[in-house]
């Protein structure tokens, strides 16, 4: 791995690899502090690392990210043509009715396609969001006792990136019906 610095550049690496392009986050973590200083003059150093895939989520039903049913937000991003994220979900109570997975919190560059699969494998449910849609995407499903179930997040079409939030949990009083 190779560590350089470099100047202007709005990248930070989180400790799971995952690399946000968030020009907001540095501002509120480093320009505001620094601007209550009363420092009107200064430059924003970040670390460029190279030779890391950036890859954030498993491609495939296997090497899916857990993630819980509870609505908590997993950030994840499509980082090239071709990246797929899956999740997998284990619902712990067999009695409960519905599901919803929500895509949220979308970069504007961002046009994902969110897809939802029994424990088979088997496709449930796909959907693309619309543009104006609240920078909402959400899939519900009614377990009917299964208890294991994925989600895959792609760009809609072949050439983009971007990031985004996944959830699964108790349908939500934003979520439409």
């Amino acid at each position: 791995m190779l560590w350089e610095k470099t100047y202007h550049r709005f990248d930070l690496l989180i400790e799971n690899n995952l690399v946000f392009h968030s020009g907001v986050f540095l501002i509120v973590i480093i320009i505001i502090p620094l601007l209550k200083l009363g420092l009107k003059s200064f430059v924003i150093q970040s670390i460029l690392v190279k030779g890391v895939v950036a890859d954030d989520h498993g491609n495939n039903f296997s090497s899916a990210t857990q993630i819980t049913v509870d609505n908590a937000g997993y950030w994840g991003r499509i980082d090239k043509k071709g990246d797929v994220d899956f999740f997998k979900i284990n619902i712990p109570d067999p009695l409960v009715s519905e599901i919803v997975f929500r895509i949220t919190d979308l970069s504007p560059e961002m046009l994902p396609e969110l897809k939802v699969y029994d424990s088979n494998e088997k496709l449930l449910q796909q959907k693309i969001y619309e543009v104006g849609n609240r920078y909402i995407l959400s899939i519900s499903i009614k377990p009917d006792g299964n208890n294991i179930f994925y989600a895959s997040v792609n760009y809609a079409r072949d050439d983009g990136t971007g990031t985004y939030s996944i959830s699964a949990g108790p349908r939500k009083s934003s979520d439409t019906p």
